[in-house]
């Protein structure tokens, strides 16, 4: 929206909020179920990753 490619993340580590901005993935894991909330709707819903 600004012109500018970023990414953004920000979640919650056991209590503190952490954000990552440009992360790249370095390793991979098998897959977790996750608790995911977005900006642009009310509540979190269950995620596969």
């Amino acid at each position: 929206m600004i012109g500018v490619s970023k990414r953004v993340i920000l979640f919650d580590d056991q209590g503190t909020s952490r954000v990552l901005f440009n992360p790249e993935i370095i390793k991979k894991s098998a897959p977790y179920e996750a608790e995911e909330g977005c900006l642009s709707l009310p509540g979190t819903r269950k995620a596969k990753r």
